[in-house]
């Protein structure tokens, strides 16, 4: 299963300010690179770059990047990347926002980063459509069981109906 691997979050394109990963590898050198690609003007960008996909969200002057596998769905990425950008606002205010030197805000935020990335990696805890799907499914072989019952039921009726009659 795809899952994600990185995760960031910059002011502008060069000063980032926390940043989590769940595995080592030189996936990071890449980040610099995409980072001066970017169109901050764009609210969201991808980039594939071997077997990575790099997911952007830039808003306000502020990056949120995603990196995962190259098969991860761009819904559930875009999902991540709002998430960590509504708790990033949540936990600091705009002036520490603003005024944080590189890494400044990683101490703090990094768990946040952390447990969301871990979260996001198994796609079916939050992946909404999957999880009506699932619901659906259930609901219809239910559905199916109860109407089972309802017509075996009906059939041992007849069934009554037919002795009563026999026996008046």
């Amino acid at each position: 299963e795809s899952a994600l691997i990185y995760c960031m979050v910059a002011r502008g394109k060069e000063t980032i300010l926390a940043e989590y990963s769940n595995c080592s590898g030189n996936f990071t050198s890449y980040v610099p690179q995409v980072l001066r690609k970017l169109d901050l003007s764009k609210l969201l960008s991808n980039y594939v770059l071997e077997k990575y996909s790099f997911f952007v969200l830039a808003r306000e002057g502020y990056v949120y990047l995603v990196l995962a596998d190259s098969d991860y769905e761009l819904r559930i990425a875009i999902s991540f990347l709002k998430e960590v950008e509504s708790l990033f606002k949540s936990r600091f205010s705009e002036t520490e926002r603003r005024q944080a030197i590189a890494y400044k805000l990683n101490e703090s935020f990094q768990p946040v980063l952390k447990a969301k990335l871990q979260e996001y990696s198994e796609k079916r805890n939050v992946d909404r459509i999957t999880q009506l799907k699932e619901k659906m499914t259930e609901l219809e072989v239910q559905a199916m069981r109860n109407l089972d019952k309802i017509i075996e039921r009906g059939e041992k009726i007849d069934i009554m109906v037919e002795r009563t009659k026999v026996m008046s």
